[in-house]
């Protein structure tokens, strides 16, 4: 029998899971899903491929847990920083702000991984049900807001919300000061010697209402982004957009459910 490294038996096997788990959302961000398979993992893991089977008989059943877990933790994450908001605005914003973060940890990484990986389409369906599962609470605070149009507004603020984690996952800061696409520097100096009169800092909207504000207002291009992140989403282009939002697929859940007991 291995030596147990935990406190019982289960807590073992939960702890080697895990590790195993982790060891192929590695693999798959940096090697592609055709790359996840038990001997790959178990390597990584530091286990013999006959341990990987004790957890997951294939490389579908591997997949269909990292489908799972990429979103499992980011939900959890989320629903953390939605707890602590106050009204729909916040909720809005916290959503906006937690889901930058995520991605500056590379936190959706795994799920775009899966999403470009040409898997069978029931487990692309479950993809995008879990994707329409984890966003739903921010689409809920965008219809409690009583904007115009809130489907629209919400695919606005989410094509916005798209093009900001592209960019911080390409290493944009989060920060807002002092960097690129922060506020001008202050005047040096003015033409006589003396320093320049300061100047009133720029009106800011808060986060929130500055999103409200930009996706009431924009334009083709604003619609553009937004059905561009739901293109990424797993919802192609020929595909109405109310009718994206409202796919669920059973199919999905079964296959995943199935390669999971495995």
């Amino acid at each position: 029998m291995p030596k147990i490294n935990a406190s019982s038996v289960a807590e073992h096997r939960a702890q080697q899971r895990e590790a195993l788990i982790g060891a192929a959302i590695d693999i798959l961000v940096h090697e592609g899903a055709a790359a996840v398979t038990p001997a790959a993992v178990g390597a990584r893991a530091g286990l013999a491929r006959s341990s990987v089977y004790q957890y997951f008989d294939s490389s579908a059943a591997l997949l269909a847990t990292v489908t799972e877990e990429a979103f499992r933790r980011s939900d959890e994450a989320l629903g953390r920083a939605l707890a602590d908001a106050e009204g729909p605005l916040e909720r809005v914003e916290a959503f906006f702000r937690e889901s930058l973060r995520l991605g500056a940890e590379g936190a959706h990484r795994p799920a775009a991984a899966l999403m470009n990986a040409g898997l069978p389409p029931a487990c692309q369906e479950r993809l995008v049900e879990l994707h329409l599962r984890q966003v739903e609470p921010f689409r809920a605070a965008v219809r409690e807001l009583g904007a115009p149009e809130p489907a629209l507004t919400a695919d606005l603020i989410a094509g916005m919300l798209h093009t900001a984690l592209a960019a911080v996952e390409g290493g944009a800061s989060l920060g807002t000061g002092g960097g690129p696409g922060g506020p001008p520097p202050p005047p040096r100096g003015g033409g006589g010697g003396g320093p320049a009169p300061p100047r009133p800092p720029p009106h800011r909207l808060p986060l929130g209402e500055g999103l409200l504000s930009a996706a009431g207002s924009a334009g083709p291009g604003g619609r553009a982004a937004g059905r561009s992140h739901l293109r990424s989403s797993g919802c192609g282009p020929g595909r109405a957009a109310a009718g994206c939002r409202g796919r669920r697929s059973s199919s999905g859940r079964r296959w995943c459910a199935a390669a999971r007991r495995g």
